[in-house]
């Protein structure tokens, strides 16, 4: 279930870069994007990037889930999102990283 889950969620992936290329609004290297307002291209992907780590820890792959969770530039990371990240650096026994990301 969550493996497929995490297949649609890929897709969905695509289809933002997709999107972003063909409107022009694609996210630039620094995070920040040419979308539209508060709903922009860049929070919708880091909100399925986050859907993806939440499967992945449901599959009890931690690993995975952080390198999925890194990818969000830090400007997109809410506060579920952050809490997250400390839970899986402290889980992988990366301490110090997690200390500073609580």
């Amino acid at each position: 279930e969550h493996v497929r889950a995490i297949s649609y969620y890929r897709q969905a992936l695509q289809n933002c870069e997709l999107y972003g290329r063909k409107t022009g609004s694609h996210v630039n290297g620094l995070g920040v994007s040419g979308g539209d307002g508060p709903g922009s291209l860049a929070e919708t992907e880091a909100k399925i990037k986050f859907e993806v780590s939440k499967c992945h820890i449901a599959l009890n792959s931690p690993r995975a889930a952080l390198a999925e969770l890194e990818t969000v530039t830090s400007r997109y990371r809410t506060l579920p999102m952050l809490l997250t990240l400390a839970k899986l650096y402290r889980v992988n026994g990366y301490e110090r990283a997690a200390s500073s990301t609580y």
